[in-house]
């Protein structure tokens, strides 16, 4: 009898932690702190060879190393290396906003790898 409940506890854990894991990735995805006002867009990560392709909403107001959070949350395999922006050529400044990086709806953001 024991046995039994000692396996329902650990099924009953197993899917609070999946749950908790799925929680976590719907997060990401999503807007915290939406204000009126504020201006909601849509960013797009990319690699020179396309292994990035991924779309992330944002708003303006957020800073690039928010964004950036967002990414390697999604992306845990490149936190260990050095990574540099581009958006229409120009170099992102990481702590500076959206909005003050010129980076509008619908922009690209270049991944480089300064290590490659």
């Amino acid at each position: 009898m024991n046995y039994k409940l000692l396996e329902s506890e650990k099924s009953i854990d197993n899917k609070n932690n999946h749950i908790n894991e799925l929680k976590s990735k719907l997060n990401i995805n999503t807007l915290n702190n939406v204000l009126p006002g504020d201006t909601i867009i849509a960013i797009t990560f990319k690699t020179f060879d396309e292994s990035i392709n991924y779309f992330l909403p944002c708003k303006t107001s957020d800073s690039f190393v928010e964004i950036e959070k967002k990414l390697l949350l999604e992306f845990p395999e490149f936190k260990d290396k050095d990574i540099k922006y581009n958006v229409n050529g120009n170099k992102i400044k990481r702590y500076k906003t959206l909005e003050e990086n010129n980076i509008k709806s619908g922009s690209t953001i270049i991944i480089n790898f300064e290590d490659e």
